[in-house]
C-alpha cells in the first residue's frame, strides 16, 4: 500500500518513461514507468520507489545490493511483467518501443 511517504519520494524522479500498451485483444492504454533515485536503507542494500499503474496500483520499493541493481531490478520487472501479460510498448502512431537498458538511467 502507498503511504505519504512514498509519494514524498517521488518527487526525486531520475526516470520516467510513457507510451503505451498493447495486448493481444488489441486494447491500448496509456503506460507510465516512473523511479525515483537510489537511497541507502541502512541495511547494507539500498531502494528506490517506483510506480507503474499499469501492473501495480500503488506506489512501491525495490530493492537492490547498490545503484545499479536497484534501477536493474526496476526495468527487468516491468519488462517481465510485460512479457507475462503478453503486452507491447507502442508509441502513439503504434509502432513498436523498448523500455531503455538500465544503464541509461542516470542518478
Amino acid at each position: 500500500m502507498a503511504s505519504t511517504g512514498c509519494m514524498e519520494q517521488l518527487e526525486s524522479i531520475i526516470f520516467r518513461f510513457n507510451a503505451f500498451v498493447r495486448q493481444d485483444d488489441g486494447f491500448r492504454e496509456e503506460f507510465t514507468v516512473i523511479i525515483s533515485a537510489p537511497e541507502d536503507s541502512g541495511e547494507g542494500d539500498f531502494f528506490c520507489y517506483m510506480s507503474c499503474p499499469f501492473f501495480q496500483a500503488n506506489v512501491f520499493k525495490m530493492y537492490g545490493y547498490d545503484h545499479e541493481q536497484v534501477l536493474e531490478n526496476s526495468i527487468n520487472l516491468v519488462k517481465v511483467t510485460l512479457r507475462e501479460l503478453n503486452a507491447r510498448l507502442v508509441d502513439g502512431d503504434g509502432n513498436e518501443v523498448q523500455l531503455p537498458p538500465s544503464s541509461a538511467i542516470e542518478f
